[in-house]
């Protein structure tokens, strides 16, 4: 499986080191440094499968190149290279993972005018058969070829200044500068990989960037690597690695089961303010319901008793009236020696009551006649009952609607608990299942754990102060 490693280191005299000594070594040549006078032979090493030293298309005596690197640097601490470690996919042919690390040195000088030395590996007899790798060095100034091929350097390369001077030059910062090299061997490898016809692919961000948990892979060194084929065993680096690994996994699980605890407490919260809420609508829709109601009833009951009076207070007036006309009758009545004059008045007046007693009863037959026409019909009468129905109907179901919403809400909770408890359950499963795979892919058994134990055990009593 193609995997995504490229990284980059100075080659500083600060820490003893020599640039012609490590192209000796990475190229398995025979080196002399005119410097210090040491000569460097590597030429018995094993597993170099090309080299190429050049500046830009034009190629470049080896030696020369480095000598010239170290006698340009004057500081007794001064960078006189930088490496850079590339891993060369296994499913590439050897020519092809030549080009690729061709394509990237030539990438190298264009962009900053640096003079490379490519030096190809192929895997150890011991180590992993798939570790094709290439070393590529690179120096730290700018390098020209004159007429007679001797490189000339000049400046420093914009990689090698610092962040302060590449700001005040308008560059990004080196670690910006970094993932952008890495985005661009990334889509070089890809590309190589699709003209290949392989279905692998690389990619150069984080796993963070890429939202995985799991921790990235440390590179043990030398002395771990060298230390495990000579013992078969794991080394204490690569068993502390693992545990370090697995604890910020399990401190990573451990951080996503609160966040799920703490987002299932705030849904039972929200879900019971929800259902409050809910309760204590439905009780004012009732009250207002039944405030209006009982107007209603109220209204109703005071316009019967309304029409009732004024019905009694109707006809006791009409009573009155026609005992007081017939009274005056009565009394107008002819009698025995009247004189035609007193008479006639009499008859005058008998008249006049008569008319007033036929306007009582007209009026009196109008007013019946009008109250049968406002009397009620069928229909009415039937549109009434059943609006009296509805209003009695609609005050049942409301106390019935207030207890039916407040058990569907508990039914929704009880649902959703339901629900969060079987994705409790799955996650757990997950995580359980993350956990063998983790155990598995960091080959964590039993006694590796039980090593570690005892190495934390012993190193933690290395620590304590001993007692005078």
């Amino acid at each position: 499986m193609a995997i995504m490693s490229l990284s980059s280191k100075p080659i500083s005299r600060s820490a003893g080191r020599s640039a012609v000594a490590a192209a000796a070594y990475r190229s398995a040549e025979k080196l002399t440094d005119e410097r210090t006078g040491q000569i460097h032979d590597y030429r018995n090493k094993n597993g170099v499968v090309a080299t190429a030293c050049s500046v830009g298309n034009q190629r470049v005596d080896r030696e020369t190149l480095w000598n010239a690197a170290e006698a340009a640097e004057k500081r007794k601490d001064g960078r006189t290279a930088r490496e850079w470690l590339l891993a060369l996919p296994a499913e590439l042919s050897p020519r092809d993972r030549q080009r690729l690390a061709a394509e990237f040195a030539k990438m190298l000088h264009e962009r900053y005018g640096v003079a490379t030395d490519i030096c190809i590996h192929e895997p150890s007899r011991t180590g992993d058969d798939r570790n094709h790798h290439a070393h590529l060095m690179a120096t730290t100034r700018i390098v020209t070829i004159e007429n007679g091929g001797k490189p000339i350097f000049g400046a420093k390369a914009t990689f090698e200044l610092e962040n302060r001077e590449r700001q005040r030059r308008g560059l990004p910062s080196t670690m910006q500068e970094m993932k952008g090299i890495r985005r661009e061997w990334a889509d070089m490898v890809n590309h190589a990989l699709e003209l290949a016809g392989s279905t692998e692919r690389i990619d150069h961000r984080s796993h963070a960037d890429r939202g995985i948990d799991d921790a990235p892979s440390q590179h043990l060194g030398p002395a771990a690597t060298a230390i495990e084929r000579k013992t078969n065993q794991p080394s204490e680096l690569r068993l502390r690695q693992r545990a370090e690994r697995m604890a910020a996994f399990q401190k990573k699980l451990a951080a996503r089961r609160a966040v799920k605890a703490a987002r299932d407490e705030q849904r039972k919260a929200k879900d019971e303010a929800y259902i409050a809420k809910s309760v204590a609508r439905g009780l004012d829709i009732a009250a207002s319901r039944n405030d209006r109601l009982t107007a209603m009833l109220h209204n109703e009951a005071q316009r019967a008793r309304n029409n009732s009076i004024s019905a009694m207070q109707r006809a006791a007036s009409s009573a009155a009236r026609a005992a007081s006309l017939s009274q005056q009758l009565s009394e107008l009545a002819d009698e025995d020696g009247d004189d035609p004059q007193t008479a006639a008045r009499k008859a005058f007046q008998r008249a006049k009551i008569a008319g007033d007693m036929l306007r009582e009863a007209a009026q009196s037959a109008a007013e019946a006649f009008m109250r049968r026409i406002a009397k009620p019909t069928d229909g009415q009468i039937a549109y009434q009952e059943r609006r009296t129905k509805l209003i009695a109907q609609v005050a049942v179901d409301q106390s019935t609607t207030i207890a039916d919403r407040e058990a569907e809400a508990r039914q929704r909770q009880a649902e959703r608990k339901t629900q969060w408890a079987a994705e409790r359950a799955e996650k757990k499963q997950q995580n359980n299942e993350q956990w063998k795979a983790a155990k598995s892919f960091f080959g964590i058994d039993d006694q590796h754990t039980q090593q570690n134990d005892n190495h934390q055990k012993q190193k933690r009593k290395n620590d304590e102060p001993r007692q005078p």
